[in-house]
C-alpha cells in the first residue's frame, strides 16, 4: 500500500475549507487545514508536506506572501493557488512565485482533486493515486 500524500490546505472560507479538506482526506490524501496564512506557515514549519494548496485572498497574510515564505524554507515543494482572481497580472505573479498552477476558487473539490493528481503524476511518473 502506498503512503498517502500529505497536503497543507490553507483556506480562510470555513465552509469551502472544511469541504475541500474532508474531500481530500476521503480521496487518498492526508490533508491538514489551516484557516489563514499565519496558521499555515506555523503548520508548514512543524510538519512535512508533499504539496501546498493556498487560497490567494486571505486576511492577515495572503497566499502570495505565504508562498514566498514557504519557498524560503523549501524551494522545491509544489504549490497550488486557489483563486477567484482572474487578472493576468495576478496569475503572472502566482507563476513567478511558484512553478505550479492555479485553480479557480469555488471549483468543486473533485476538480481540485484532479489537479492535485495531475501534479503528482507529472512530477512523479508512476505514482499511484487511486480513489
Amino acid at each position: 500500500m502506498s503512503k498517502r500524500k500529505k497536503i497543507l490546505l490553507v483556506e480562510d472560507d470555513p465552509n469551502f475549507g472544511s469541504i475541500l479538506n474532508d474531500y481530500l482526506n476521503l480521496h487518498s490524501y492526508s490533508s491538514t487545514l489551516a484557516k489563514n496564512g499565519i496558521e499555515g506557515l506555523e503548520k508548514f514549519k512543524k510538519h512535512s508536506f508533499d504539496l501546498c494548496i493556498l487560497d490567494v485572498m486571505m486576511p492577515f497574510k495572503d497566499g502570495f506572501t505565504l508562498a514566498e515564505e514557504i519557498r524560503e524554507i523549501d524551494e522545491d515543494i509544489p504549490i497550488v493557488f486557489l483563486t477567484a482572481k482572474s487578472l493576468k497580472d495576478d496569475i503572472i505573479k502566482g507563476f513567478k512565485t511558484i512553478l505550479s498552477f492555479c485553480v479557480g476558487a469555488g471549483h468543486h473539490p473533485c476538480i481540485v482533486d484532479e489537479d492535485v493528481k495531475t501534479w503528482f503524476f507529472f512530477e512523479h511518473p508512476g505514482c499511484k493515486l487511486s480513489h
